[in-house]
This record gives C-alpha cells, sequence and structure tokens, in this order.
C-alpha cells in the first residue's frame, strides 16, 4: 500500500497494521479467523481512500477471509 500511495501522489503519512486472533466453531471442531484491520493516517480524498483500500485487499500480509479498514 506505501507503494500504491507513493506512485498514486498521496499523501499518507502514516500506517499501521493489527491482526487479531478469533476462534470460529465448526462442524469439525474448532477453528480460528484472522482479523486484519489496516489504519491510515493522512489527508485523503474519497477517491485515494478507495484506491488504498482496494490495495489492502491485494496486500499479502495477512489472510484476506476477514478484512477492516479504517482511514482517519
Amino acid at each position: 500500500m506505501v507503494g500504491v500511495a507513493y506512485r498514486g501522489n498521496i499523501a499518507l503519512n502514516d500506517i499501521t497494521a493489527e491482526f487479531q486472533v478469533e476462534p470460529i466453531p465448526d462442524k469439525s471442531g474448532m477453528g480460528f479467523g484472522v482479523r486484519e484491520v489496516v489504519t491510515l493516517i493522512g489527508d485523503l480524498t474519497e477517491s485515494e481512500r478507495v484506491r488504498l483500500e482496494r490495495a489492502s485487499n491485494f496486500c499479502p500480509c495477512g489472510p484476506g477471509d476477514v478484512k477492516g479498514f479504517y482511514a482517519d
């Protein structure tokens, strides 16, 4: 995402990624899910936020089945 912000000349001041492991009951036993929350700090337009959110969805740094996204 930092590369997308750099190439798009998006004023991204900071970024954090948080991963939370959550138990999920399943028919075959107990499993788990991973929630990824990405926080962006910067003066972003709506189109820049959408572009960075799209980049986040393709980011290989965490499982993509449960993602949260927060832009400040």
